[in-house]
């Protein structure tokens, strides 16, 4: 697998990353990211977790 950079977004756009997680037993999720400006400055960033029963 090539292992890729983080690029700065285009010049006047906004870039969101995000990631999740979900535990093999399906009962926790999470899911989290961040939104950088065009300089790559962060602006805002997110989180939020869930158990299940």
């Amino acid at each position: 697998m090539a292992r890729k950079m983080w690029q700065f977004p285009t010049n006047g756009w906004i870039k969101v990353n995000v990631d999740d997680l979900v535990l093999m037993n399906g009962i926790r999720v999470s899911i989290g990211g961040v939104i950088r400006g065009p300089n790559g400055g962060w602006l805002v960033g997110f989180g939020n977790g869930d158990k299940y029963d």
